[in-house]
């Protein structure tokens, strides 16, 4: 039992040496590769596209409500504004008659929509947060 406490000792400052000297550094990326069981694959699948359809109560953040007969091209120049500076956030044209809306994000709480409003309203003064139907879950 010793011999394996001393072997363990000694082996452990070898093997950071030995990682070192590799060129190894704990900021270095690994690679994962999932090895699936048959048929796995195919139900996380189904289960990934059934939650991406999920809606639930939730909070969005209105950038603009806008009328009258060049509203949509408003909304559009807008909405590419909107994309320029934050590319990857979900955003939603909604028509509720006579006003085209756009709001952006699927938060669960209020809290985090009225964070990410004080992040934008530099941009966007005239925004506001309104509960809505939201994706609760997004693809990782």
């Amino acid at each position: 039992m010793r011999c394996l406490v001393l072997l363990g000792i000694c082996w452990a400052p070898l093997a950071l040496l030995c990682a070192q000297s590799s060129g190894y550094s704990q900021r270095d990326s690994a690679v994962v590769q999932v090895q699936w069981e048959p048929g796995l694959k195919s139900q996380y699948m189904q289960w990934l596209e059934a939650r991406k359809k999920e809606k639930t109560k939730g909070f969005r953040v209105q950038l603009v409500s806008l009328n009258g007969t060049d509203a949509r091209e408003e909304l559009q120049r807008i909405r590419k504004q909107f994309l320029q500076v934050y590319p990857d956030w979900p955003i939603y044209e909604k028509w509720e008659a006579p006003n085209w809306k756009l709001r952006v994000g699927d938060f669960t709480t209020a809290l985090d929509a009225t964070l990410f409003r004080q992040q934008i309203k530099g941009i966007f003064p005239q925004a506001y947060v309104v509960i809505d139907e939201v994706k609760p879950w997004r693809e990782p």
